[in-house]
């Protein structure tokens, strides 16, 4: 039996076999998702507790943060989701006199 490693004894796997083999990258994606799931959960807790000069300060440097490309797109949808979310409780403490 030869020493050959086990690397190189894939290279002579049938035709249409499949390996598969594992990168780092794929967990590091998953991470850098799980931190930026972070990052927008911790804006959204922000948000809830904002008043509309602070929404305002906030909208303007989202809007930088997309064109730079620090923010993906579903995480400036969801932020956008929670904007609205509070300007609507904010109109709704207007109109009952609050």
């Amino acid at each position: 039996m030869s020493t050959i490693p086990a690397v190189l004894a894939f290279a002579s796997a049938p035709p249409g076999s499949k390996i598969k083999i594992a990168t780092h990258q794929g967990s590091e994606r998953m991470r850098n998702r799980a931190e930026a799931n972070a990052d927008v959960e911790a804006r959204i807790a922000q948000i809830e507790q904002m008043t509309l000069d602070q929404i305002a300060t906030f909208q303007g440097r989202m809007l930088s943060d997309m064109t730079t490309g620090r923010i993906a797109p579903r995480e400036a949808r969801a932020i956008d989701r929670a904007l609205r979310k509070r300007l609507k409780m904010i109109e709704q403490g207007l109109r009952e006199g609050g």
